[in-house]
Parts: structure tokens; sequence; C-alpha cells
């Protein structure tokens, strides 16, 4: 190519920058007004915005857990959980009743009727558990709470060895693994 051809692709390439330039040159107070009301907005939005792990759902059934330390399970069964049922059957709009005791724990599902205001019967059982908490162990604490999506575990682990029975499983998981994740926040 001769001197006089690279000139004009070197001009004419040049032109299109040339022109840009100039009009974020001359446009620049505009433009950062502007590029600052964007950013604003989008501050504005991020602060507006609702996240969550699960969508708030309601589910007719409301989840009573009580808490005794270390009581033996048959001892559990006898002075809380059956108080604890006794109590619940008497909420109208129950359709069934599900518990399952351990040591020192127990968890009640009342399962409402669909049609019924869960808040309402979630306030019944809160009173008929008032009704009777002098009848149960002073150190029992108790938790009332809607059924929803964000109080089940987002994750499980399961422990798995050839060399180890399931017993010494069980023990490692309870008396080593879970104090640890105890201690994280959120769990």
């Amino acid at each position: 190519m001769g001197w006089q051809t690279q000139q004009k692709l070197k001009s004419f390439s040049s032109k299109p920058e040339v022109t840009v330039n100039k009009f974020f040159i001359s446009h620049k107070n505009p433009l950062a007004v502007l590029l600052a009301l964007i950013i604003m907005g989008g501050i504005f939005v991020y602060g507006k915005l609702q996240t969550s792990l699960f969508p708030e759902i309601t589910f007719p059934k409301i989840k009573v857990i009580a808490d005794a330390g270390l009581q033996p399970v048959d001892k559990m069964m006898v002075t809380v959980t059956k108080p604890l049922e006794a109590a619940i059957k008497q909420v109208p709009d129950l359709q069934m009743i599900r518990s399952s005791t351990s040591r020192g724990s127990c968890e009640i599902s009342a399962f409402m009727n669909w049609n019924s205001n869960i808040d309402v019967n979630q306030q019944h059982i809160e009173s008929k558990i008032s009704e009777i908490r002098n009848l149960l162990p002073p150190d029992v604490s108790i938790t009332v709470a809607k059924m929803n999506p964000s109080i089940l575990p987002v994750m499980g682990y399961s422990l798995e060895s050839h060399n180890k029975s399931p017993i010494e499983l069980r023990q490692l998981a309870t008396y080593t693994i879970k104090p640890f994740l105890s201690q994280v926040a959120g769990v």
C-alpha cells in the first residue's frame, strides 16, 4: 500500500473515535448526573430487594417443640409429651396431631384445617399450653411456631464407615460433630 492510502485509512479509522470522545467530553455533566442517578437507583432498589431461601408460605401446621434437658424418654413422654398433646387436642379446627419424643425433647405437629386462620390457631395452642404450664416440669422450654419452609433444615449429613459400628457413629455425631456444628451461627 502506498503512503496516501495508509493516511486515508488512519484518518478514516480515527474519526469515529474522535466523534465519540467529543460527545462524551461535551456532555460530561449530563452524563455524570445520569450515571449518578443510575447508581443511586441501584442502591435504592438493592435496599428494598427481599430475598430469602424459601418463599413465605404458611401451611396449616403448627409445631410445638419442648426441650427438657437430659430427661429420659419414658419420663419425657409422661411428664411433657402426653400433657401437651392433651392440651393441643382441645384446640378447635385441629385435624390431626403427631408427636415424636426423644431424650430430653419432644416435637408435636398439629395439623389444622386449611380454611382456618393459622394465627388464631397458634394463639389457641399457646393459651392451652399456658393453662397446663404449671403441670409441666419447671425446666422445660416450649417453642410454638407456624410451619413454613424457613424452619426446615436446609442441609443434612449422614455418617458412613466400614470400620465403625452404627452405635460408634451415632456417638461420634452426637458428642463430637454436633457440638462443633452447633457453635456456627444460624445452626
